[in-house]
């Protein structure tokens, strides 16, 4: 149960977690080394000054990929990637206590946008949080119909951020997973708008706490495993080409590459799998797992 945000060719940095069920989170921070070649079984990881102990931090590099910022329990937090040092920036009361919220940054604004992440006095979501890396926090009423689970990535294409899958649920019904797709503009009135593309492809099956990462110069974004409604864990991966909102689907990795919650980044042609939740009472967090990703299919090295 971590959260990860990565720099092409060069690093995949993760954040806190914890070993299973019920277990306290930690505040362990490392990153994966994305520039060289390593076999599964012995990733190579270089070890970071520890933030705050957290589990599924809201995470997002601002435009430079010169700073991390964290969000957890209401607070921000700042990695300086250069000086390998924590700063801990404001708080927010409005800032959702949610564990499974992305975020991502707009290249143009610097700006980083929670999506549901304004939470009101009684616990419902009344909009999303905007943090202005130099101003601090601000909100807006722009809503999905989503509770969490959900993946959210950030398209200069489609002028906004591409959103996809997570769960409903209210005070009368249990969370229901969800495959639609969705485009974000925090400058646009409506906010999130419903997108239908006209040929979708071979679209993903509803679900949540997958992972989905940009790839190919953000032309493409893969996507990978999960949770379904059934209680399965999944182990599928999708190709989104941007451009068309069209979907294709990969080879799956199999029953011992399924998961919930990983950390995933794409380097060169290759697509990484770091943690995340598997069946059983513990989280894989010492299992890595890289396979060689084309346009249209995903292979195993």
């Amino acid at each position: 149960m971590v959260r990860s945000v990565f720099i092409p060719r060069q690093k995949l940095f993760i954040h806190g977690g914890t070993t299973g069920d019920s277990v306290a989170p930690i505040a362990q921070t490392f990153y994966i080394d994305l520039s060289q070649k390593w076999p599964t079984s012995k990733p190579i990881y270089e070890k970071l000054a520890d933030g705050t102990a957290a589990m599924g931090t809201t995470t997002a590099l601002n435009n430079n990929n010169s700073a991390w910022y964290s969000f957890y329990q209401q607070s921000a937090f700042k990695f300086n990637i250069q000086s390998g040092t924590w700063e801990t920036l404001s708080k927010s009361m409005e800032l959702s206590t949610k564990d499974d919220l992305p975020a991502v940054t707009d290249p143009a604004t610097n700006q980083i946008y929670i999506l549901n992440g304004n939470l009101g006095p009684a616990g419902n979501i009344q909009g999303s949080i905007r943090f202005d890396t130099s101003k601090g926090f601000s909100s807006d009423s722009h809503v999905a119909p989503l509770v969490g689970g959900f993946t959210m990535n950030w398209s200069t294409l489609q002028k906004g951020a591409i959103v996809f899958g997570g769960f409903t649920a209210d005070n009368f019904n249990p969370p229901t997973a969800q495959k639609t797709l969705y485009i974000y503009n925090p400058n646009n009135p409506v906010g999130s708008i419903l997108v239908t593309p006209s040929n979708p492809g071979e679209s993903p099956s509803a679900r949540f706490d997958h992972c989905m990462v940009e790839a190919y110069n953000k032309t493409k974004m893969i996507l990978f495993g999960g949770y379904e409604q059934s209680g399965r864990f999944l182990d599928d991966i999708y190709i989104l080409d941007v451009a068309t909102l069209k979907w294709t689907k990969g080879t799956a990795g199999g029953p011992t590459v399924a998961r919930r919650r990983a950390s995933c980044a794409v380097t060169n042609d290759y697509f990484v799998v770091w943690g995340g939740a598997v069946p059983g009472p513990t989280s894989s967090t010492m299992t890595a797992v890289s396979q060689n990703v084309t346009p249209t299919q995903c292979y195993g090295d």
